[in-house]
């Protein structure tokens, strides 16, 4: 699209003998591609004082070039600054916005409220942030094409926006160690042995033998990065409790596994595996609001993020990420409770 800044510019256009515009009156061209592929006098079409005819050229222009047909043109009727902008625009726009700070802790409730949407975003939203996140590694995308090569329920995959979340929240954190409660068939667990150094470790969790095949053989075709995986096949619980008595705790525990058993498995994680310092993260947190109503699995999750607020020992924020995702840590000498100075 062409933009032409004229500020600077002569109040009144310069013409050549010809009729033509002068060009040597343009302060400022900018273009999203080369100058060459415009002809001169459209490079500032828009100006007020141009002769109406240029607007024609323009749509002359746009009909023998067919790359440029569906451009918009620049509205420079836009407010310049900010404060313009949202007193002009965005004041509007938000005329029904709701408040969005919450002064006090919500009351319990004993069931989830209404929701008839099994998605929490428009349509588009979800690709849109995909299309501008880190693209999964080759690594990742294996595992992605053998889960469906295979036939296994795709949905339960992390997949691109979680999977560089984990990465990230690891590289973040600076962690080490890692649990992954849930392995499916291996993206989480590989999502963050990407974000760990050579010497961390990621151990994961699978309670399906055919699961746990497939996700090691993922694993298994990751080269480096799988010797930062170790795969233990069993009950979840049990497991954890193996893991707490033989002493070894995590930096970051990310609990994906059958819904029924959240509290269970946070309050395994909070009584020895995570480390002083170390975060919680929970999956599909907003599926309370998202399974059927009838589905046991929708209040178990409701049930258990009303035990993690009402939970004195922590603090929490719950994303809006795919189907919700909780991040959870200890209160520290930096936690501050809810309502305090």
């Amino acid at each position: 699209m062409l933009v032409c800044d004229w500020k600077g510019c002569p109040s009144e256009p310069v013409y050549n003998s010809d009729g033509t515009l002068k060009q040597s009156e343009f302060i400022s061209i900018s273009m999203a591609e080369p100058t060459s592929t415009h002809p001169p006098e459209l490079q500032a079409f828009n100006h007020p004082d141009l002769d109406k005819n240029a607007h024609q050229h323009w749509e002359n222009y746009q009909e023998a070039d067919p790359r440029h047909a569906s451009e918009p043109t620049k509205n420079f009727s836009n407010p310049e600054s900010y404060q313009d902008w949202i007193s002009s625009v965005q004041s509007e726009r938000n005329a029904e916005w709701k408040f969005n700070v919450q002064f006090h802790e919500a009351a319990d409730t004993e069931s989830p409220p209404e929701f008839d949407k099994f998605t929490l975003f428009h349509d588009g939203v979800e690709n849109y942030a995909m299309n501008n996140t880190t693209v999964s590694s080759k690594h990742l995308q294996n595992v992605a094409n053998m889960t469906q090569e295979k036939g296994m329920f795709s949905p339960c995959m992390v997949g691109t926006l979680e999977s560089q979340f984990l990465k990230m929240q690891c590289l973040i954190k600076g962690a080490r160690r890692c649990l992954d409660v849930g392995t499916f068939t291996g993206m989480s667990a590989l999502a963050m042995a990407e974000g760990i150094p050579h010497d961390g470790q990621v151990v994961t969790l699978e309670f399906d033998p055919t699961i746990a095949k497939a996700a090691q053989e993922g694993f298994d075709a990751s080269g480096e990065v799988s010797k930062k995986i170790r795969l233990i096949l069993g009950n979840a619980c049990d497991e954890m409790v193996k893991l707490k008595a033989t002493g070894e705790t995590f930096d970051i525990i990310f609990i994906d596994a059958d819904k029924e058993n959240y509290i269970k498995y946070y309050n395994l994680a909070m009584e020895g595996l995570l480390k002083e310092d170390g975060i919680i993260l929970v999956d599909n947190s907003l599926c309370a609001l998202l399974y059927d109503k009838q589905d046991i699995r929708s209040q178990k999750i409701h049930e258990f993020n009303q035990y993690v607020k009402n939970d004195e020992r922590v603090e929490q924020v719950v994303l809006t990420l795919r189907e919700g995702v909780t991040i959870i840590r200890r209160r520290g000498q930096r936690g501050i409770k809810a309502g305090s100075e």
